[in-house]
């Protein structure tokens, strides 16, 4: 089984290449960085494979600036300018492939550069005598590598004469702007070297048993780290979508330890037909919000909801993000959950009483005589002792595990919890036999 590694910590690769060792595999793994000497003209490749051609690269280059984009900006939205900037990369890319037999990156971003800064300026001598775009242009009429079509080179003069020179001023250096400043990360020595000069990996190794690690973490390399593993897993993805379904094919993987750094859009497209292709993905993330935040857009939550869906397995360890917690225990989702109640009480109550009473009566006549009266006394006690109990059975629609029991009932490891770790393992369509349920709580050793 062979497979792609994205590596966001300095020790991801060294990590791989010890588990390979342990497995026999030491031979199999691929280091791409620069200091092996391993290198792969995305460009070039691109044009090697499927039917498209040239439209076929343009579109790569596009979904390279919607990469970088979303890393800098979170989102990409305008539609004015993803038009602009396709039409820019037709008329000369296919001008450059035409012309010189290949399409190059510097190529690319000079004929860009050089190109008329205004309708009278495409026809000026000087400008012609300088300009690679204009060089281009002539070599293209005169002496081409490949032939192209009377009607093609017409509508490729007539975008740099009509539409690119005389645009507004704001305006074309806007669309010139956004695609040489978001492909400026691959411009510098060693991620020049790596993606834009000669090839010697291709996805399509990883078929045969290659474990392809992309050996730039994202916390060392940054943001052109981070964009060429993303080059590279959608090379890839494409690659082995594109392979022929024999039914015999060797199952391939796709390993992304926070992977919410990689992810992009194209990413639920791919998971969509993962399972057609024989590919096992594997996504690891502190929580469901880092991948909203880098797919970006208006619609970032319901990409990201679909994306994780087409998991079919899932498995949720101790977590405080309250988020991933409510998003985890509605997927696991609710039951008929059984209540019983129980009342108890007791009372005891003491009462006591006393009254005493006297009355005289007196007569003073002529003949004294003893008077007469009555006298009282009283004395009440009373006491009372009483108990209840009550019990009683509630049925109630509740989730199966409650949202905060993941941040507070599962073990995270460490010397704590003996280095043992708790999580909530989820299986789509699976019934565990020893709970009935699609879920199972149990426990893994941290060191392994």
């Amino acid at each position: 089984m062979g497979g792609l590694v994205l590596c966001a910590k300095p020790d991801e690769a060294e990590l791989w290449v010890n588990y390979a060792k342990a497995c026999g595999r030491e031979k199999s793994v691929v280091l791409f960085r620069p200091d092996t000497g391993t290198r792969f003209n995305f460009l070039e490749y691109e044009m090697t494979v499927g039917s498209g051609g040239v439209n076929n690269v343009v579109e790569l280059l596009l979904k390279v600036i919607e990469m970088s984009k979303r890393q800098l900006m979170g989102s990409n939205e305008n539609q004015f300018w993803d038009d602009a900037i396709r039409e820019l990369l037709r008329n000369t890319l296919n001008p450059l492939f035409h012309a010189y037999g290949r399409i190059d990156l510097d190529q690319v971003m000079q004929m860009i550069n050089s190109g008329p800064r205004s309708a009278m300026e495409y026809s000026d001598p000087i400008w012609k005598q300088h300009s690679f775009c204009a060089q281009t242009l002539e070599k293209l009429a005169t002496n081409p590598a490949h032939q192209m079509d009377s009607r093609s080179m017409w509508v490729i003069r007539n975008y740099w004469e009509n539409v690119f020179g005389p645009a507004d001023t704001k305006t074309r250096e806007n669309i010139r702007i956004s695609f040489t400043s978001k492909m400026a990360l691959l411009f510098t020595g060693q991620e020049h070297e790596l993606l834009c000069t000669s090839t010697n990996v291709v996805p399509e190794m990883t078929h045969e048993g290659a474990i392809w690690i992309i050996d730039m973490p994202a916390q060392i390399w940054s943001d052109v780290g981070i964009l060429i593993q993303k080059i590279c897993k959608y090379m890839w993805q494409r690659a082995t979508q594109r392979r022929p379904k024999t039914g015999k094919e060797r199952p391939v993987f796709l390993w992304c330890d926070e992977a919410h750094v990689f992810v992009d859009e194209y990413d639920e497209d791919f998971q969509s037909m993962a399972r057609s292709s024989s590919v096992c993905s594997v996504y690891l993330s502190q929580g469901i919000d880092g991948y909203i935040k880098k797919i970006g857009g208006s619609n970032a939550r319901e990409i990201c909801d679909s994306l994780l869906g087409h998991f079919q397995t899932k498995i949720f360890h101790s977590n405080s993000s309250s988020s991933t917690n409510e998003w985890a225990a509605e997927l696991i989702g609710k039951s008929i959950q059984v209540r019983r109640g129980v009342n108890y009480g007791e009372n005891e109550g003491y009462s006591e009483s006393h009254s005493r009473g006297r009355s005289v009566n007196e007569q003073d006549q002529r003949a004294s005589f003893w008077g007469r009266g009555n006298r009282s006394k009283n004395k009440d006690r009373g006491s009372q002792v009483g108990s209840s109990y009550s019990e009683s059975m509630n049925e109630a629609l509740e989730y199966e595990i409650e949202p905060g029991a993941f941040g507070r009932d599962l073990a995270s490891g460490g010397p704590h919890h003996s280095f043992m770790v708790d999580g909530i393992f989820y299986q789509t369509g699976t019934m565990f036999r020893s709970v009935k349920k699609n879920w199972l709580k149990t426990r893994f050793p941290q060191r392994i």
